[in-house]
């Protein structure tokens, strides 16, 4: 009985812990890996080759019909995680993000030319 409780009680404290944990700009990558052609599967990157995120429906298509699925596969602090990620993300400098955004070459051959757009997209979809 106590080893339940205590596993009870783990399992409330966790979203706090996850809420006081400091993310880096580099823990995006995370996120950016479901678009990333060097973090997909061959089958995986076919599956999203033409989408165009630079039209707000191909945007949307994207984070509503290819992340949101991965997303709500993941474990319950996983998901705290990566929703702390997205949080935290609004207050670093805008430089900083745009490089780690950069780095992420979509299969369609697209970049992300605007970080603040993509990220708004996701913190619509998981935060709001």
């Amino acid at each position: 009985m106590l080893r339940t409780k205590a596993v009870q009680c783990a399992a409330l404290t966790a979203p706090y812990e996850v809420l006081a944990m400091k993310f880096e700009p580099n823990d995006l990558l995370v996120w950016l890996s479901r678009v990333d052609v060097n973090g997909l599967a061959q089958v995986e990157a076919d599956r999203i080759k033409t989408v165009d995120i630079n039209s707000d429906f191909g945007l949307e298509h994207l984070v509503r019909s290819w992340i949101r699925p991965w997303f709500d596969g993941q474990s319950f602090q996983n998901q705290l995680e990566l929703k702390s990620i997205l949080a935290q993300s609004r207050s670093w400098p805008p430089e900083l993000v745009r490089s780690i955004f950069g780095e992420v070459l979509l299969p369609s051959g697209q970049r992300i030319e605007s970080s603040d757009r993509f990220l708004a997209a996701l913190s619509a979809e998981f935060l709001e």
